[in-house]
């Protein structure tokens, strides 16, 4: 999913709301998988974010992701990140602050609106009450 992302933890610690909220924002491609964690020993979900357009950027994880909250202007996942050591590596409480947007290649298209929007070609979406983009994946 595209999104727009904000830390709200630094090392564990959560930051104060007026510098999140002035935080620069990430843009970039968020999805979920399972893994399995050698150090746990166990299958895990993982939460990855990869910056789009920076090209050779490792990409940020959220081990053991949740939603904490869904509001009018986004969500927040909370979890763990991790910091390599010595010894392996720390663990500590990290939150992604996401907000959808738009891909920049869907940016001003009318057929990625939902339901009976007319699209760019002006041909009406077609049956039921799915938003536009579920019925383009054949659901």
């Amino acid at each position: 999913m595209f999104v727009r992302l904000v830390l709200t933890h630094k090392r564990g610690v959560p930051l104060p709301k007026r510098r999140i909220a002035r935080s620069a924002e990430l843009v970039g491609n968020v999805l979920t998988e399972y893994h399995d964690d050698r150090h746990l020993g166990r299958t895990v979900l993982v939460a990855s974010f990869r910056v789009e357009n920076m090209i050779g950027t490792a990409p940020m994880h959220l081990f053991e992701p949740r939603c904490v909250l869904i509001g009018q202007d986004g969500m927040i996942l909370g979890g763990l990140e991790r910091e390599a050591v010595e010894s392996g590596f720390t663990e500590y409480a990290q939150g992604w602050w996401l907000r959808a947007e738009l891909p920049p290649d869907r940016k001003g298209r009318r057929d990625y609106d939902d339901d009976n929007a007319a699209r760019s070609d002006g041909v009406a979406s077609q049956g039921g009450d799915l938003p536009g983009w579920t019925r383009r994946l054949g659901k």
